[in-house]
């Protein structure tokens, strides 16, 4: 999972921790990514399928999991609240300072 991509964000603002991955399972943690924009399904379900494969390799709970995985969900929410925030902007707001000389 690459944390700098669209895909890789929507999933750990949602899942984090190895157990909540394994829970989600493939097809939920697939047409969650869909339904946040993701666009290609097999992107979608390729990560899908890693991020479980690797979870149930994983079945050691870590000390100060939780806590971790609150402090990755919320900066990994802020690009898409961000993205979502301009896009309500009207169009000539976005605009307004980009006026050709």
């Amino acid at each position: 999972m690459d944390p700098t991509t669209k895909s890789g964000l929507i999933l750990l603002g949602r899942n984090v921790t190895a157990s909540e991955i394994r829970r989600a399972g493939t097809t939920r943690i697939a047409d969650c990514l869909g339904g946040h924009g993701v666009s290609e399904q097999t992107v979608a379900q390729a990560l899908a399928d890693a991020a479980v494969n690797s979870a149930q390799a994983r079945h050691v709970a870590l000390p100060g999991e939780r806590r971790t995985a609150e402090l990755i969900r919320e900066p990994a929410d802020e690009p898409a609240a961000g993205k979502a925030r301009l896009k309500a902007l009207p169009r000539r707001d976005r605009t307004a300072g980009h006026r050709p000389p």
